[in-house]
């Protein structure tokens, strides 16, 4: 946990490095090349940044160099961060305080966050994404799985909570992959029998076996298993 200085010596101190690493970043600025060694270094000072929640120091280092954004957007960096900041309950106010940053929250926004996300189940943090960011619910991963396809179809255990959320905020159901398979499709595979069973235990859809109409709890038809 980072201590917060509160003496002018511990205050002097901590602006002068940050002075200091200011000048270092401009410097590496300059280079149009980061080798391999490098992009390390940049790497275990960046989780370690986020293991002792130097935040300060986070929002500078994106905000100075283009080396630090470079990474960020590296689909593994993506996922170590997030591990970090899902460990514990302590942790994860990391994404709330980082998310009111103007600048940091363009990387928030972004669809291999999202993904990721939902390969946790980390439900809070997806919904004030989206909330955040309505457009993300048509976000689509390399097989053209939305949100909701990308669920049924990567995501194993308990999801219906999350699938309700989604359909409440208009995830489009009729939606087809690349392998032309949209939602109802998949509540039908034999790995999603417990899934298909929860949302209609907890009422999040109706189905009629006879007319195989799906229906939400507000009863208006959304599709057809057939």
């Amino acid at each position: 946990m980072l201590i917060v200085p509160s003496t002018y010596e511990e205050i002097f101190i901590r602006t002068s490095q940050i002075e200091i690493l200011k000048i270092l970043l401009h410097k590496y600025n300059q280079y149009d090349k980061t080798t391999c060694e490098q992009y390390d270094s940049f790497l275990t000072i960046l989780y370690n940044l986020f293991h002792t929640e130097q935040l300060d120091i986070i929002q500078l280092i994106y905000k100075e160099s283009r080396n630090i954004q470079y990474l960020f957007y590296r689909l593994e960096t993506c996922e170590e961060i997030v591990n970090i900041m899902i460990k514990n309950r302590e942790k994860k106010h990391l994404f709330q305080i980082l998310l009111n940053d103007e600048q940091l929250r363009i990387w928030f926004i972004n669809k291999d966050l999202l993904f990721i996300l939902l390969k946790k189940k980390q439900v809070k943090i997806i919904k004030y994404l989206l909330k955040l960011s309505p457009s993300l619910i048509h976000q689509l991963d390399q097989d053209r799985n939305d949100p909701i396809l990308y669920l049924c179809l990567h995501v194993s255990g308990c999801r219906h909570r999350l699938i309700e959320f989604l359909i409440k905020v208009e995830s489009d159901l009729s939606r087809i992959n690349s392998k032309n398979i949209n939602f109802f499709n998949a509540l039908q595979m034999t790995r999603n029998k417990k899934l298909l069973n929860k949302l209609i235990e907890h009422e999040i859809i109706q189905i009629n076996y006879i007319s195989t109409e799906v229906k939400q709890v507000n009863h208006n038809v959304i599709d057809s298993f057939n």
